[in-house]
């Protein structure tokens, strides 16, 4: 189970299995800016996610992860704020097979 309190203002504090994640908005939202906004967690749980199926994926095939960086670009609508689009990039460095590119990148999209 998740939990998620109210601590002052718009901080959160959401409990997961024990751990703590706090959220705040930015000044033009009325917030503090103390802690990132609960899109961009969003955002990283995505961009996180992707990143550990890479890392399965690595283990299965006994490949070196070393190296290798995850981005995450994104579009938002207005009225009411939602993502209307995300695309996930993954650069790879000189040590990883090329040839394994194209098949990582297919499985990282197996991300729930």
């Amino acid at each position: 189970m998740i939990t998620c309190k109210i601590i002052e203002g718009l901080v959160l504090d959401v409990d997961i299995r024990g751990f703590s994640v706090k959220t705040d908005c930015q000044p033009d939202k009325g917030g503090e800016n103390t802690h990132p906004e609960p899109p961009e967690l969003m955002h990283a749980s995505l961009l996180s996610c992707t990143a550990t199926f890479f890392l399965f994926f690595c283990r299965q095939h006994e490949l070196d992860p070393t190296g290798v960086e995850f981005s995450l670009d994104f579009e938002s609508a207005e009225g009411p704020p939602r993502i209307t689009k995300y695309d996930i990039h993954v650069k790879f460095p000189e040590n990883f097979p090329e040839d394994q590119h194209k098949r990582a990148k297919a499985y990282v999209k197996s991300c729930p």
